[in-house]
């Protein structure tokens, strides 16, 4: 896509992003959509913090010292970096030893809490990441954000930066990846910012309960907004969902739209997966044997022929962990075995460590972020489970359709999207789903898989019906073409 003679240039300013600083799904995206426009002609430029982790492990090389930036009475100095590695897109990192050389992305090791100057933190790297645009001579055609860490910059844009010819005909494309997590500080905050005081007024696009509210911000100011998928767009828009602002997003529907997330499939593929023990497709599924039995050995498991369900999640209370444990009685009487991977609040991690202690023969729990493991598991488990009470995209049950893991999901978000619930009558779909939130219905679809699982004719037709799925990039990247338009004639 070209803006007259020019590539579009897009700009995508997010906290994380694979491979340098992760957290969640929000770095994978952060990674793979600007590699993926990047292959189809967008010039493309992602700006980061730079984190301690990021120092350590990326070879850097400084572009440029920013003039002081400042918030409130104090000026930061401030540098921008790039890594040596450019290929396919470029990645640059907005360097403050004070914000950013730190354990955590947003939380202290330690206790799992979050930083009590995330605001100053955030809103430092939102003003320095504008500077460095300006101050690097690169104006982009559209600011892409990533959440609430970057949720006033379609303000900073709007009113701070709207009489500077340099940032007049930049469009801003807002993601909301997960509404929960808004970005609510004391209303004292706002001074931080450098906007007048009185753009801070009851029920205005920056007041939430007397709090300042980033997401809110962006949600008023942004040219055009998008969740990662259509489902959870009309989700977002309804009481139950839209955790205080839902009335704000319907007055921004024509604007707001849903894009699934893709996933990358070289990174993703159990015919070329070094990380898995034996590799497999769809035409030759040998292999997805040899990782089950690989995996049960791995988690102490007896070689038996039963189904093996994974799960591989935060450990918290949007998960559906709730409703899982409140099964524990009735799977000790299922013929399965489970073997979950993930890290979270105390209360799951305890009851996952009570569960591996009473019936060490049927579960196995790793408290941990290991990315082998996750392919591993991927790879080896007959099931992959994701109850969650909400779940604005997903990527783990695209992984395991890809690996003919065949996921067992609630109809929410992008869960409801990306999974099509099996008809054993006509062989179509390429999981099992259950609508209600309650731990009943969720029994019932594992019941329903593990039925179908003992029939193997059948559950072979499952296995490749999902592995034939296609949840690439380029489709998603493609939508994003469309709505950067969009922004752009917005402006």
């Amino acid at each position: 896509m070209s803006n007259g003679n020019q590539a579009l240039r897009v700009c995508m300013l997010s906290a994380e992003a694979r491979p340098y600083a992760t957290d969640g799904g929000l770095a994978d995206v952060v990674h793979a959509l600007p590699a993926t426009l990047a292959h189809l002609g967008v010039e493309v430029r992602v700006l980061t913090p730079l984190y301690r982790q990021v120092r350590k492990t990326t070879k850097l090389k400084k572009i440029l010292d920013l003039a002081p930036v400042r918030m409130g009475s104090v000026a930061y100095a401030s540098a921008v970096w790039a890594d040596e590695q450019q290929d396919p897109h470029c990645n640059y990192f907005i360097e403050n030893d004070e914000f950013y050389d730190r354990g955590g992305i947003y939380n202290q090791p330690a206790t799992g809490e979050g930083y009590p100057d995330n605001f100053e933190r955030f809103n430092f790297f939102m003003l320095a990441a504008l500077d460095a645009l300006s101050q690097m001579q690169w104006a982009p055609n559209v600011l892409h954000c990533h959440d609430s860490q970057t949720g006033l910059v379609p303000a900073y844009l709007k009113l701070a930066r709207v009489g500077d010819p340099f940032y007049r005909s930049i469009a801003t494309v807002f993601t909301i990846h997960n509404l929960a997590y808004q970005g609510v500080y004391e209303r004292s905050k706002f001074a931080l910012t450098g906007l007048r005081d009185d753009l801070f007024y009851a029920m205005g696009p920056f007041e939430f309960y007397g709090h300042l509210n980033l997401m809110k911000a962006a949600i008023c100011y942004a040219d055009v907004l998008n969740t990662v998928s259509p489902q959870y767009a009309r989700e977002i828009q309804t009481p139950e969902l839209g955790y205080g602002l839902d009335n704000v997003l319907r007055t921004r529907e024509k604007d707001l739209y849903g894009i699934l997330n893709g996933i990358d499939t070289r990174l993703w593929d159990p015919s070329n997966d070094p990380l898995i023990f034996a590799p497999y497709s769809a035409e030759e599924l040998a292999g997805k044997r040899v990782n089950k039995e690989k995996l049960q050995d791995l988690c102490g498991f007896a070689l038996r022929d039963v189904p093996l369900i994974g799960m591989i999640s935060r450990l918290a209370d949007q998960k559906g962990f709730d409703l899982f444990l409140a099964l524990k009685d009735q799977l000790d009487r299922i013929d399965c075995q489970w073997v979950i991977l993930g890290t979270g609040l105390k209360k799951y991690q305890d009851a996952l460590r009570e569960l591996t202690r009473e019936s060490p023969e049927k579960f196995s729990v790793f408290l941990e972020f290991n990315n082998a493991l996750a392919h591993r598991i991927e790879a080896g488990a007959d099931m992959f489970l994701m109850p969650s009470r909400y779940e604005p995209c997903g990527l783990n049950q695209i992984y395991s359709m890809r690996y003919g893991t065949v996921p067992i999901v609630r109809h929410t978000g992008g869960l409801a999207d990306t999974v099509r619930d099996f008809n054993s009558k006509n062989g179509l779909g390429t999981g099992f789903k259950f609508n209600e939130y309650s731990s009943t219905e969720l029994l019932k679809a594992i019941v329903r898989a593990i039925e179908a699982w003992r029939d193997q004719a059948v559950w072979q037709r499952l296995v490749r019906n999902a592995m034939a799925e296609d949840f690439s990039w380029e489709r998603s990247a493609r939508q994003y073409l469309d709505l950067y338009s969009k922004a752009i004639t917005h402006t």
